[in-house]
């Protein structure tokens, strides 16, 4: 049986015996601890020294443990961060517990840094950029542990690991631990919602959803407009194009009211009415129909770019073709919009979400210049 990793983060030139501390301590307590300075530190070589960090992180680490002390640490040249930020950032990411140390001195001075940010206080941090990164895990609501001596941090983690242990067993007794088996496919995050249930829950775990379905949908969309996605061309006539167009706008309708029932009425009722509490499983059902009509959607546009009509009917094509943008912009916010309802200042009650798809752009002009072409065969005759 695997041992629990442990991810140590910190600078190491100046935190260098509080990090060998750390390993021998969480060795000893038979857990295995992930440090880069040893050689048992996973390494690919193709991948540089940060990107190395990162992947550990990732893929290896059970806990994450972040020491900071008065040093901000060497910085990625891609995006001008210390290592150590980019390392809490990826734990965060991957939504991996983590156990977060501060140097009490240090943290007693940042509310005198935010009052005072251009005072030097190079006596006591090699830049103020520490305090930025510190106040972040602050606004983030994250745990910080302060210490002054390397004892104090490996106490701190004995007590705290034995805490997290016994509310493992509790989860476990509780039949908390096991992910509802309709979310066995969903995010970690999804799962651990559905599961237990935090405060505005039905709202969180529709976000959640959400963000992580329509990513994909949106980054299909991108590779479409951008031409990475092929279909075969579809040369066709002038008629054929005509009856085409009346089809792909009846089916848009279609999928546009599918979209609009699913987002203002699907997923409201799946979080309950006033004083009852949604289902999980009711909010997977909505989202997930959400996520279909944008595939299907998807399949429209991608279906439309392939037609090859004769040239006089072009324009038509072409003003066809930013429709679908429009109804992914409106799509794409929706997380946005929920997470507005938990940001106000008393979200208790009953909520919608407020969808209103607008016309089509082009609409009018669209249309005329159908029945122009409709009324004048003249002009296309030669193809049908």
């Amino acid at each position: 049986m695997s041992k629990t990793k442990f991810f140590v983060s910190s600078t190491c030139f100046d935190l260098d015996q509080i990090r060998e501390d750390i390993r021998v301590s969480l060795e000893a307590m038979g857990h295995d601890p992930i440090l880069s300075e040893y050689p048992s530190f996973p390494v690919i070589p193709e991948l540089g020294t940060i990107e190395n960090c990162k992947r550990n992180v990732k893929e290896n680490a059970d806990i994450f443990v972040l020491v900071i002390g008065g040093r901000r640490g060497t910085l990625d040249k891609k995006t001008n961060k210390p290592v150590t930020n980019l390392e809490y950032e990826t734990a965060r990411q991957q939504h991996i517990d983590s156990f977060i140390f501060v140097k009490k001195s240090i943290i007693n001075l940042v509310p005198l840094w935010e009052r005072n940010p251009t005072v030097d206080f190079s006596s006591h941090v090699d830049s103020s950029e520490l305090f930025q990164f510190i106040k972040k895990i602050q606004d983030e609501n994250q745990w910080i542990f302060t210490y002054e001596r390397a004892s104090e941090i490996i106490e701190i983690l004995k007590c705290q690991i034995s805490c997290f242990l016994k509310y493992l067993i509790d989860r476990k007794k509780e039949g908390k631990l096991s992910p509802i088996s309709e979310f066995v496919n969903e995010t970690e995050r999804s799962q651990q919602i559905a599961l237990e249930k935090p405060d505005f829950w039905e709202f969180l775990l529709t976000i959640e959803l959400l963000k992580s379905k329509l990513a994909v949908i949106n980054r299909n969309f991108n590779d479409l407009e951008k031409g990475l996605i092929h279909r075969n061309t579809q040369k066709v006539n002038g008629t054929e194009f005509l009856k085409i167009v009346s089809t792909k706008c009846d089916d848009l309708v279609s999928l546009m009211n599918l979209l609009k029932v699913a987002c203002t009425e699907e997923i409201p009722l799946s979080w309950g009415g006033p004083g009852v509490a949604g289902v999980a499983t009711e909010i997977k059902r909505a989202v997930d129909i959400i996520v279909s009509g944008s595939e299907m959607l998807l399949e429209w546009e991608a279906d439309l770019l392939s037609i090859s009509p004769p040239d006089v009917f072009l324009k038509i094509k072409n003003k066809m073709q930013d429709w679908t943008t429009q109804i992914f912009n409106q799509l794409f916010v929706i997380p946005e919009n929920i997470q507005s309802v938990i940001d106000m200042p008393n979200p208790e009650g009953q909520h919608t979400i407020n969808l209103v798809f607008e016309e089509p752009p082009h609409i009018e002009e669209l249309t005329e210049e159908i029945k122009y072409l409709s009324d004048n065969p003249a002009l296309w005759a030669e193809d049908v």
